[in-house]
């Protein structure tokens, strides 16, 4: 493995975490309200429910929960990331 090889790896696994970090801090309030007008009958719509959430739990409320979704996130984007530059540097050099 040459040098330049190694560091389109690596930027190829830095990609992929920061993808996954990104788009699950994106993603997961809106799941967080998902689950909560699924689970309870007391919020007439999401708007309601975010509303309440972030008044009575506050704003930190809404990513209750997300350490072990964005580590997930991370590793599975950056695995992803790194096996399509690898099978792309395979097949076109």
């Amino acid at each position: 493995m040459s040098g330049d090889e190694a560091r389109e790896q690596l930027e190829d696994l830095g990609a992929g975490t920061m993808a996954g970090l990104v788009s699950k801090v994106i993603e997961y309030p809106f799941d967080t309200l998902k689950v909560r007008l699924q689970t309870s009958s007391k919020y007439s719509g999401i708007m309601h429910c975010a509303k309440d959430m972030i008044q009575t739990e506050g704003p930190l409320s809404l990513y209750k929960g997300i350490a072990a979704p964005i580590g997930g996130a991370m590793l599975e984007c950056s695995l992803m990331f790194w096996s399509y530059g690898a099978a792309a540097r395979a097949i076109y050099g």
